[in-house]
């Protein structure tokens, strides 16, 4: 359980196109309507809490490690939404070292913590991914 999100199982078996029916997926859609208002859940599936950065031609990357493959640059000091946030590959700059990244939902990828213009290694309020 988490205040971030809302997950409704549904009953059946995948390979059963019969156990999927247009009333369960309007039922399951205004259940997620009805909570999410309720308890101020966002519908964009993009929530995510909004961070400072430093730094030019930070590169957002696959996966959480420093050689994993590029999917977006932040040209400069920014501010990103940060939606979770992992322990990956160690990344060491100016005298500091810290092994935790932050999922940037509308790069689609992640960022070592090292650029979020925080005091803090382990970014607060953000959840583990």
């Amino acid at each position: 359980m988490n205040p971030y999100s809302v997950g409704v199982e549904h009953e059946g078996y995948a390979d059963d196109p019969a156990w999927s029916t247009d009333a369960v997926s309007r039922s399951s859609a205004a259940l997620t309507c009805h909570l999410t208002d309720k308890y101020g859940i966002p519908k964009d599936c993009a929530a995510g809490t909004p961070f400072p950065t430093w730094g030019t031609d930070v590169s957002v990357r696959q996966r959480p490690t420093a050689d994993s493959a590029r999917v977006a640059t932040l040209p400069g000091p920014t501010s990103v939404r940060v939606a979770c946030q992992v322990h990956g590959g160690l990344v060491e700059y100016d005298g500091y070292s810290n092994d935790a990244w932050s999922y940037l939902p509308d790069h689609g990828g992640y960022v070592s913590n090292i650029v979020i213009d925080v005091d803090d290694a382990w970014l607060p309020g953000v959840p583990t991914c």
